[in-house]
């Protein structure tokens, strides 16, 4: 019962940070459901968790994964409209955030996923470093380049 009082204090903790980590991601309509699946597959790994210090990153891994998981899904249903020339136009957007977020759902995924933890969620380089299990230095490199084809 202590893990569940401990995986409770935590998720407390970070919860916003995830809830912000998946609305900046999905469609509002989907978000709550991928917030809830990663808490649910959160809370039972959470034994599995060696280091409970690196509880945030663990947590944004699993909810980067359940965003795949719903962008896949939901890709398979997904219809796109085209104009009469057959080219596809980006809708307009509502805001510049709406702008934002079209411009990052068509990068490639690493580079979409090292913007968002660095400028979205606030993480530092040594922060993506650990949650994506790669060096400093790779975080430095993709960073760059992604700050450039953005």
């Amino acid at each position: 019962m202590a893990d569940a009082d401990e995986f409770e204090a935590l998720y407390e903790k970070h919860r916003r940070t995830l809830e912000r980590f998946v609305r900046f991601r999905m469609r509002e309509r989907d978000a709550d459901d991928v917030v809830q699946e990663t808490a649910a597959t959160a809370f039972s790994k959470f034994a599995e968790l060696r280091d409970k210090d690196a509880f945030l990153p663990w947590l944004l891994s699993i909810a980067r994964n359940k965003c795949r998981d719903a962008y896949r899904s939901n890709a398979r249903t997904q219809t796109v409209a085209l104009d009469e020339d057959g080219a596809y136009t980006m809708p307009e957007a509502t805001s510049a955030a709406d702008a934002v977020r079209d411009v990052l759902t068509m990068m490639r995924e690493s580079d979409r996923e090292v913007l968002m933890m660095a400028y979205i969620d606030g993480m530092t380089m040594d922060g993506i470093a650990k949650a994506l299990s790669v060096p400093l230095g790779t975080v430095k490199s993709r960073l760059h380049s992604a700050r450039e084809r953005f």
